[in-house]
């Protein structure tokens, strides 16, 4: 099995609530695991002591005649609980583009209903963040979208880059006219707005995320405003 075949299921797998264990791949498998997504990571070395102080420059000292030094090598590291998770480099390669069209049921490639491997398929860019029930994903030029997943399908993607538009509003823009019913919207008390089944958050009197999300999710306020805290919104 390919690293990459092994990755695309782990994510599936974590999804879904699974439990695939990293512990089939290879070292290079696992290796990529870790880099590409976070998981199956060592975890962190956790010093010498419970105060090992501050980091020291590596010198060359010198050694009194019969006795010896060890030296010890440090890697700087980014660790998330118990695992250490190497941060990608935020270069654009990494995200998805800048620009992308919403439409109900649908961010970009991003379709509700989809399954994770589709997802990851479509997107565009490899995952920067990933959790059971979410997969996130930085926007080229800034911002990101959060999928958010129920029963293993896409019930709500969040999108916050002001390149993502739908009916040619957008994160950034002021929601003075939707107050007033502009572009058919309503009020909904989980989000701010709604437009048939896409939400319009506020923040400030300006528009802080787009979100279509599924007819089921629509109609039960408290599965809404479960997954919008899971998308951090």
């Amino acid at each position: 099995m390919s690293a990459r075949r092994l990755a695309l299921l782990s994510l599936a797998a974590l999804l879904i609530g699974a439990a695939l264990p990293v512990a089939t791949a290879s070292a290079a498998d696992g290796g990529l695991l870790c880099q590409l997504l976070g998981i199956g990571c060592p975890p962190p070395d956790p010093g010498p002591g419970p105060n090992p102080g501050p980091p020291t420059t590596p010198t060359t000292p010198t050694t009194p005649t019969g006795s010896t030094t060890d030296a010890t090598e440090t890697t700087d590291t980014t660790t998330t609980g118990t695992q250490t998770v190497p941060t990608p480099p935020d270069d654009g390669r990494h995200c998805v583009p800048g620009v992308g069209k919403v439409e109900n049921g649908k961010v970009g490639p991003i379709e509700i209903g989809d399954g994770a491997q589709r997802v990851v398929n479509h997107a565009g860019a490899l995952p920067r963040h990933l959790e059971p029930g979410l997969i996130r994903y930085c926007v080229k030029g800034g911002g990101r979208i959060d999928v958010t997943f129920h029963a293993g399908r896409v019930a709500m993607a969040v999108t916050r880059a002001q390149g993502y538009r739908y009916k040619q509003l957008g994160p950034g823009d002021p929601v003075a006219g939707l107050r007033k019913g502009a572009k058919g919207a309503h009020k909904n008390k989980a989000a701010g707005f709604r437009i048939d089944h896409v939400l319009i958050g506020e923040d400030g009197g300006f528009v802080k995320y787009v979100a279509p999300v599924s007819h089921a999710l629509l109609h039960d306020r408290n599965a809404l405003k479960h997954h919008l805290r899971r998308a951090g919104v």
